[in-house]
């Protein structure tokens, strides 16, 4: 009975060794583990570097501190109003520049082209084209949001129409017999722009205002042989010329650069960015 007593004793002393030895050869970590992935201290110290850079990335493009105007030249393209003009029969198809200061006026100025097109009401006749121009001014609202909203006041060439009856007229003889004379107003224009800007580079731009070419000097009325005063741009009783007012629309594209004088977080973030592309 006793020997049966002292083989148990002796099988659990065993049994407990093997498991002991078992123990202490597993790993003690997951460093110990997966040797493979363990990081030098160099990989931690570039690890660390790179968390620290993201988060100061996070805070220079953040919508707190982010002002998407300021100091930021644009090159645009556009058809109608500031692009540069809206008439009765289309729109001018233009070019233009701006510059958005820090304090987000922005001067512009703005050249186009109206191009020759065939009479809507009568194919046989064409009307004249030519070219415009604009300068003005816009203050934009909203510098932390994309969407930006602007109160635009411009002068230049706003409107225009044609007169009704084709062939050469009055300082215009060198027209062709079926061309109606290009008739452009010049005045101010008031507008409200709605745009998107980002620190991207693309640039959009929708316009509606109101032109004013006044009411005392009228491209649209002439006198006649008979001292009378009359509309030449439509031959409807009661016209009375170009309308001295009326709504224009227009709508652009561009290419916006960085901004020109960026402080030191924009500074070091692009010195980040340059060096993760190199």
């Amino acid at each position: 009975m006793k020997k049966k007593y002292i083989v148990l004793i002796l099988l659990s002393f065993l049994m407990a060794y093997a498991q002991a030895d078992d123990m202490a050869d597993e790993p003690s970590s997951a460093e110990d583990m997966y040797p493979e992935v363990e990081m030098t201290a160099e990989e931690r110290m570039q690890q660390r570097q790179f968390e620290e850079e993201q988060r100061l990335d996070e805070y220079a493009n953040s919508m707190r501190r982010r002002d998407w105007l300021k100091d930021r030249l644009i090159f645009e393209l556009g058809l109608g109003s500031k692009y540069p003009v809206m008439g009765k029969s289309g729109f001018s198809f233009g070019l233009g520049v701006e510059y958005i200061t820090r304090w987000h006026f922005a001067p512009f100025v703005t050249y186009g082209l109206i191009p020759e097109s065939t009479d809507p009401s009568f194919e046989a006749f064409k009307s004249q084209g030519g070219t415009g121009y604009r300068v003005g001014m816009t203050y934009y609202l909203n510098p932390k949001s994309p969407m930006h909203i602007g109160i635009m006041a411009s002068y230049g060439d706003v409107y225009y129409d044609h007169r009704a009856k084709p062939g050469p007229h009055g300082n215009n003889m060198d027209l062709a017999p079926d061309v109606r004379e290009l008739i452009q107003c010049k005045g101010w224009e008031f507008d409200l722009s709605i745009s998107y800007l980002t620190n991207e580079w693309y640039f959009l731009n929708f316009i509606a205002g109101i032109y004013y070419i006044g009411k005392d000097s009228n491209p649209g009325m002439e006198f006649n042989n008979r001292g009378v005063e009359v509309s030449i741009v439509t031959n409807d009783a009661g016209v009375e010329g170009i309308p001295s007012s009326g709504l224009v629309f227009g709508l652009g594209i561009g290419f916006a650069l960085p901004e020109l004088f960026p402080d030191d977080t924009e500074v070091r973030r692009r010195e980040r960015a340059k060096k993760r592309g190199n």
